[in-house]
């Protein structure tokens, strides 16, 4: 840090999301260097790199850049340092998708976009540049700025350096949605964004190059045209746990008469390559294990590329040369690279294969991330032929911009109120089926009451924890919800508590709080976790009378739908937008929850029938009969 702290009512807080070295030495040589107070969220690739080679902290490189340039330079706080931080995470969530959606129209004018439509058509390609800037230029840069602002307790002067990239137009749209926060963009200086916008055309084209090249001699191409074996479903394969023909798993389209394990191929991306590698998997033993329950696998990388991928990249370099050229937009630029990038991981896939449908997983369960390129897939299953489907795998807590701007021929939802909630980021979707809940699938048969003593069991349902506190779901989140429902148990020790978390570690981390463990000793043996892999649930969902959830866990929603008295528990002023129709159902704090377990200890038999117009909206079905309606959509296109 600087030796010297400013002058309080002199100050000027600059909040830079990624540290920018150009940025510090511009206002190094300001006249009033000694105004500012530079904050940053992270350092750029490259000094990140020099940490690691260094054996030092993030925190430490910081420092010495602030002790050479005699600047004070402060890390963004996060998490419980920040007043509201869980309401500030989740809200700029949901302001993300708002401020895409107001960006469409110019996007779409993007040259970018259109080059970016040569290969995959308009929706596809508008799709995935609205979810790519989403997630890389406006919510990984928004968190930081609100953050930081509401982390300082006065606030003379605040100004935010974005991307020297991002066009300044568009700057007034990300300020008219937050309006409760004062600020000014950080006006780079137009000699920087001159040299700045320079370079990076001159490294554009070898960008290029490397992606195409690196792609091309890892796989190879192939000059004579290959057989293509035609499949039911093209899905990618994500866990080698989640092969079980549930509901949860990547094979639940297998019902015996529509599809067989032998209409399923399987593709394997690097990245989730990577993953099973990490969990301990031996490639080779999941694959003869895949291939022995009958499904066909395959690498992507072990796919070659027609020839005719050669006119497909001089087409995307002559539309890369002739738009550097005009230095317009060119944080787009970076999509469209990471586009094309994306382009070459998949197409050979579709030139090797044939499908009727491609089943496309936004959130797939098991050890997996999230996926933001279904613009990508979709383009080249139009390309090809292949109708691409997305399909609902969990309740959609809120309208953020992780659930929007998907694109598909036909999106699986289990009812209207998932996809109305999302609104305009459901504008690149052609067609939607609403097909129920398919977790209620699940088999049902052989299950009894876990307590055959017949006392009254409830069910809780904590919510993942996020340890490094930049979550809305924060550890001290699901201690405050679990320390309530100890206190419940403490007060109703006739009652059963059953504890299902989502991971059989956060039992650990819950039980290593000194006084929730207090709270726990005082429960008297009704008060239990069971620890059980992530989805191994349904049992007692179905053994439960009551179940009590963090909102908007799925558990909770499958609960609700097999017509159990449910109660989430939600301090949050964002998201549930789906369930704001069903009475009785949200606890925004301690008290309310206490009064609505009360209640329910009431009318757990007769909630359901009341509720039970509302739940239409969240599946009309509720009939364990969700496979059978998928696999006749699949199957003969209706929808």
């Amino acid at each position: 840090m600087a030796k010297r702290k400013p002058e309080y009512h002199n100050v000027r807080h600059l909040c830079n999301p990624v540290l920018s070295v150009m940025l510090l030495l511009l206002v190094s040589l300001s006249l009033k260097r000694d105004r500012y107070v530079v904050h940053y969220d992270t350092l750029p690739r490259y000094l990140r790199g020099v940490a690691r080679i260094l054996r030092i902290s993030q925190e430490k490189l910081a420092g010495f850049l602030s002790s050479c340039l005699g600047l004070a330079i402060h890390k963004i706080k996060h998490g419980n340092e920040v007043p509201s931080y869980r309401d500030l995470h989740l809200k700029s969530q949901e302001v993300t998708a708002t401020i895409i959606e107001q960006l469409i129209p110019s996007l779409k004018k993007s040259k970018w976009v259109q080059e970016m439509e040569k290969l995959l058509g308009m929706n596809p390609a508008l799709a995935y540049a609205a979810k790519q800037t989403g997630e890389e230029q406006i919510f990984r840069q928004l968190v930081p700025l609100v953050s930081c602002y509401w982390s300082l307790e006065e606030k003379p002067a605040y100004l935010v350096a974005w991307d020297h990239h991002w066009p300044k137009e568009w700057g007034g749209v990300i300020k008219n949605n937050l309006p409760d926060l004062s600020f000014e963009f950080f006006v780079w200086p137009t000699p920087y964004l001159a040299v700045a916008n320079f370079f990076w055309v001159i490294a554009s084209l070898p960008r290029f190059m490397a992606i195409t090249l690196c792609y091309l001699l890892r796989r190879g191409v192939v000059i004579k045209k290959v057989k293509k074996p035609h499949y039911k479903i093209i899905t990618e394969f994500v866990d080698p746990l989640r092969l079980n023909k549930t509901p949860y798993d990547v094979d639940f389209w297998v019902d015996g008469q529509n599809f067989q394990a032998k209409d399923i191929f399987f593709f394997l991306t690097r990245e989730q390559e990577r993953i099973i590698n990490r969990g301990g998997y031996d490639l080779k033993k999941v694959f003869a294990s895949v291939k022995g329950k009958g499904y066909e696998i395959r690498r992507l990388d072990d796919f070659a590329y027609p020839l005719e991928i050669l006119k497909k990249a001089w087409v995307a370099a002559l539309g890369l040369l002739k738009n550097i050229a005009k230095v317009e937009n060119l944080f787009l630029a970076k999509t469209f690279l990471k586009a094309w990038s994306e382009f070459l991981n998949f197409y050979p896939l579709f030139a090797h294969t044939q499908s009727d449908n491609f089943i496309y997983l936004t959130f797939p369960n098991g050890q997996t991330g999230l996926r933001y390129n279904s613009g990508i897939v979709t383009g080249l299953c139009r390309n090809f032929g292949i109708r691409s489907v997305g399909y609902q795998t969990r309740a959609i807590h809120s309208r953020n911009y992780e659930y929007c701007f998907d694109c598909f021929d036909l999106y699986l939802a289990w009812g209207p109120a998932w996809y109305e909630m999302q609104g305009e980021g459901m504008q690149f979707i052609d067609k939607v089926a609403f097909v129920g809940c398919p977790y209620l699938d699940y088999p049902q048969s052989g299950y009894r009451p876990t307590d055959q003593t017949k006392k009254l069991q409830v069910c809780i349902f904590p919510s993942d924890i996020n340890l490094s506190g930049k979550h809305h779901y924060t550890l001290n989140y699901a201690l405050t919800f679990m320390k309530i429902c100890a206190g419940l148990a403490i007060s109703h020790q006739d009652i059963n508590f059953v504890i299902k978390n989502k991971e059989p570690i956060y039992t650990q981390i819950i039980m290593s709080n000194k006084e929730f463990a207090d709270l726990y000793l005082k429960t008297k043996n009704n008060f239990k976790f069971l620890d059980r892999a992530r989805h191994e649930y349904f049992d007692l969902l179905l053994s439960s009378d009551i179940i009590i959830a963090m909102g908007f866990t799925t558990p909770g929603t499958e609960g609700l739908l097999l017509g159990k008295r449910t109660i989430y528990y939600n301090e949050l002023n964002y998201g549930g937008q789906a369930f704001k129709q069903i009475p009785d159902l949200i606890a925004r704090n301690p008290r309310e929850l206490t009064a609505l377990f009360e209640k329910a200890l009431h009318d757990y038999n007769t909630y359901n029938a009341i509720i039970s117009s509302s739940l239409d909206r969240l599946d009309p079905f509720r009939d364990a009969q969700a496979l059978e309606r998928i696999t006749g959509i699949l199957v003969d296109g209706r929808n």
